[in-house]
């Protein structure tokens, strides 16, 4: 199972090996898909887990949004980078002392 792990470059892909299906989960909650009432308590929570689906899904829209502009900065950073370098190397060049 992949996670996103948050860095100073923003969230990153981790391993999460600790990978259990959702039906586990219910089941070592005490609840049985066998079970007529538990079998109705999990259909009166559709709504609560849609809701948790929407989460998920905004949660995963800002970790895009953070990676872009964590990858902008760099971007931006190795650009300036680089054009100072380029200066250095011309005023050098020229005679000039950096």
């Amino acid at each position: 199972m992949i996670v996103l792990k948050h860095s100073s470059k923003g969230y990153r892909k981790g391993i999460n090996k600790m990978s259990v299906s959702l039906l586990e989960v219910i089941e070592a909650g005490g609840y049985s898909l066998s079970n007529i009432d538990d079998a109705n308590w999990l259909l009166s929570k559709r709504d609560e887990f849609e809701g948790l689906i929407e989460r998920v899904e905004d949660f995963l829209e800002e970790v895009d949004r953070v990676n872009d502009e964590a990858a902008e900065a760099e971007y931006r950073a190795e650009f300036l980078q680089e054009k100072a370098d380029e200066e250095r190397k011309a005023l050098r060049e020229d005679g000039q002392s950096v």
